[in-house]
């Protein structure tokens, strides 16, 4: 049964209750002088003022520590140990493929270096003009390069 504030000041006043047993979400569990079991929830802010009517009336109060609730507390930070992981999984992840990426241009590189090998002599390009052309410009290049630079051309760094 629920017993109301009111009828909790009256009967710790006339001596109705025996023992008074106080949980921690402010739960009162009481013991009355007629055997019955009474409960009353009480305010947080109310449980010193009510303990201390207990202490006054003679009345025998205990408070009773909250037991492990092991199930709570690993519902309550599962949201945070998943955000963890998750974000741990992430960083992870980032830092092997940021490994590879090296190792992978490298590779791509390799690839083309040792790709198709063209096997061009000078007997092939002895007799183009084209490939006349393409020497002397190289070679003017060479002497004369502000000539070049100053209508635009960039010079390769290598």
């Amino acid at each position: 049964m629920s017993l109301s504030y009111t009828d909790l000041v009256t009967s710790l006043g006339s001596g109705g209750i025996v023992r008074g047993d106080v949980y921690p979400n402010a739960q009162l569990k009481l013991d009355m002088l007629d055997g019955s079991v009474e409960q009353l929830q009480l305010f947080p802010t109310q449980v010193a003022s009510v303990m201390d009517r207990f202490v006054d009336n003679g009345v025998d109060v205990s408070l009773v520590p909250s037991t492990g609730n092991l199930i709570g507390l690993v519902l309550q930070s599962l949201p945070t140990l998943l955000l963890v992981g998750l974000l741990a999984f992430m960083v992870v992840r980032q830092t092997a493929m940021a490994s590879m990426m090296p190792n992978r241009m490298l590779r791509d590189e390799t690839v083309l270096s040792l790709g198709e090998r063209v096997n061009t002599t000078f007997a092939d390009v002895a007799g183009l003009t084209s490939a006349k052309e393409e020497l002397r410009e190289v070679v003017d290049y060479l002497q004369n390069p502000d000539r070049f630079l100053s209508s635009g051309a960039k010079a390769h760094q290598n």
